[in-house]
């Protein structure tokens, strides 16, 4: 048995433009007491409030910030803000009301992205959207947060709610009103755990062997849409009828 079957197909080397991949980490976060900001109307609910419950809670955007290290050549400042949307039914004393709060996340990491003195300028880019320092990129997979544990809790005298965060307008225009940051006697706190990949990539020019052109290997399957394709459709009596499954397991048992 010859290996000429393999390398029949082979052609020709050529070159392409793709990411390369220079640095990667896999991060797990616990993230405790993250405050929870709501809207005036909402937060006039919260002040109302006997007891909360997290019913649910997304990612709504991840800001990602790369700069280099004047002092460490090659490796790049990763700044990631996480926001996050967060379902929480507020119980009051004689009814409940469903409500969404927005926590917000900050992290800074430092990760290699090798070094290059080159700029980039594209045709297909305006002056304006030129990337031209050459910065690799920073890219966060994120899996949905995990709520570990909630708190409804009353604003003490000693505590200090006075740092007011920096949120972008679009985070606020999601949330469809001004968020409320002082002057509360009651807040949200949620601690919530974080899956996290991030790694950092350049576009790079690479020698790869070609093989052929990715052609298509089967046709487009149109539906159904002849008359022999549908006679040969079984009739979809589970459509028409509940299972029999629990009575048939039933059955058995008596006997």
């Amino acid at each position: 048995m010859t290996k000429c079957g393999f390398y029949e197909r082979f052609k020709e080397s050529i070159i392409v433009n793709t990411k390369r991949v220079y640095d990667s980490c896999a991060t797990k976060d616990y993230l405790e007491n993250l405050r929870c900001y709501f809207t005036e109307t909402n937060q006039s609910i919260i002040e109302q409030s006997v007891n909360i419950k997290v019913r649910t809670a997304s990612i709504i955007d991840v800001e990602v910030n790369i700069e280099p290290i004047s002092f460490r050549k090659g490796f790049f400042s990763i700044e990631q803000n996480f926001y996050f949307d967060i379902g929480i039914e507020a119980s009051l004393v004689k009814s409940s009301n469903n409500l969404n709060a927005l926590c917000i996340f900050s992290k800074n990491m430092t990760m290699f992205g090798s070094d290059s003195s080159t700029k980039i300028y594209s045709s297909d880019k305006n002056f304006s959207e030129q990337n031209q320092n050459n910065i690799p990129t920073a890219v966060v997979q994120v899996s949905n947060p995990i709520i570990l544990s909630s708190s409804l809790n009353d604003v003490t005298y000693a505590e200090d709610l006075g740092k007011v965060p920096v949120i972008p307008d679009y985070i606020i225009n999601y949330f469809g009103g001004n968020l409320v940051y002082l002057n509360v006697s009651k807040y949200v706190n949620v601690t919530m755990g974080l899956f996290a990949i991030t790694h950092v990539e350049r576009s790079v020019q690479m020698l790869i062997p070609s093989y052929d052109f990715g052609r298509p290997v089967k046709e487009c399957n149109n539906g159904i849409n002849s008359r022999e394709e549908f006679d040969n459709m079984n009739f979809p009596l589970d459509n028409f009828f509940p299972p029999l499954g629990s009575f048939c397991i039933s059955s058995v048992n008596k006997n």
